[in-house]
């Protein structure tokens, strides 16, 4: 059926939801998993011009404090993971949500995409950016379960 899982992971309940479905399925499958966190880079695309004193400084700091949060959250839920005698490798990179969680089922070869929704509708989901909608609409020959 599925050999490997990528578990998309942003600290959200609905994210908390989809590591409990994600963990549960790798056990009864016996595969692996990959626990991922993405930092969105829009959030810091206007504070990257590097001019002395400017935001490109202030930018460094807070990116510094998310990852390293993610990295604690993340070990904490590594260790959850082989409690329950489930592999698992964790990543944090920096992209755009949605493109750099596909670029991760490539590099990898991943065969399922598990993530949280937020539990909003199509419309909203879709001025939003929905991080579950795109994933769902650009994946192409992966299965995507959405957790609600």
């Amino acid at each position: 059926m599925f050999k490997s899982i990528l578990l998309a992971l942003d600290g959200s309940e609905a994210s908390e939801k989809a590591f409990e479905t994600g963990v549960k399925l790798a056990e009864s499958l016996g595969v692996p998993i990959i626990l991922a966190h993405i930092i969105d880079q829009g959030m810091f695309e206007s504070m990257l011009t590097p001019v002395p004193g400017g935001p490109y400084e202030m930018a460094k700091p807070i990116y510094d404090e998310i990852k390293g949060n993610m990295e604690d959250f993340l070990k904490k839920k590594e260790e959850l993971c082989r409690q329950r005698g489930v592999k698992c490798e964790a990543i944090i990179r920096m992209g755009h949500p949605v493109n750099t969680i596909l670029e991760l089922v490539k590099e990898k070869a991943v065969d399922l995409i598990v993530l949280g929704s937020h539990g909003r509708g199509r419309l909203v989901g879709t001025a939003l950016g929905s991080v579950s909608y795109g994933v769902v609409h650009k994946a192409q020959n992966i299965s995507v379960l959405v957790v609600r």
